[in-house]
């Protein structure tokens, strides 16, 4: 590609030193095939570089906007909006409804399954959005395999959840693991 500027330089000059000789005047056809060449040569360069440099910030548009997408409107931001959602209603339930179901006499779940699902639900983190992520991951067995040793920590947040959310509905807490899937909850 740098070579056509020079052989750009080299057919303008030669170019003007016909020119300056008068020898164009009787080749028309040639006149017109030597400039065409002469113009492609400075032409094609330039033509490239402004059409990469389009390209280029295209690209960047492209990806600023797909990082924009992927931040707002991701399964992650869905999950965690799910479960803001979930912890306010438990404030809500466990902060006006139980008194209110005290007054009239009435009875509240267990309070051993509420104590754990306060415990969990009144924390700003989703305990499942870990195990979510991983479905991204699959694809990579040594990130996979990373990633399955750093949710060993959030099991535990995530059984208590399933253990209060099975007192409160008066079932038995079991953990199975399922072929193929591994530990299900």
């Amino acid at each position: 590609m740098a070579v056509l500027p020079v052989v750009g330089a080299g057919l303008l000059g030669l170019g003007l030193a016909a020119d300056a000789y008068g020898w164009w005047s009787t080749r028309p056809f040639l006149t017109n095939l030597v400039s065409g060449v002469t113009s492609a040569c400075f032409g094609v360069p330039f033509a490239l570089l402004i059409l990469a440099s389009l390209t280029a910030h295209q690209a960047e548009s492209v990806a600023a906007l797909r990082k924009f997408l992927t931040d707002n409107f991701s399964f992650e931001v869905d999950m965690a909006e799910h479960w803001a959602s979930t912890c306010a209603q438990w404030r809500f339930l466990d902060d006006y409804v139980k008194p209110r179901m005290y007054e009239q006499g009435l009875s509240w779940i267990r309070a051993d399954a509420a104590a754990r699902l306060n415990t969990i639900l009144r924390d700003s983190t989703n305990p499942f959005l870990p195990f979510f992520q991983l479905r991204e991951d699959m694809s990579d067995p040594g990130v996979l395999n990373e990633r399955l040793i750093e949710l060993r920590g959030q099991l535990p947040k995530a059984m208590r959840l399933r253990e209060a959310l099975a007192i409160a509905r008066d079932e038995p807490f079991t953990i199975g693991l399922t072929p193929g899937w591994g530990l299900e909850i």
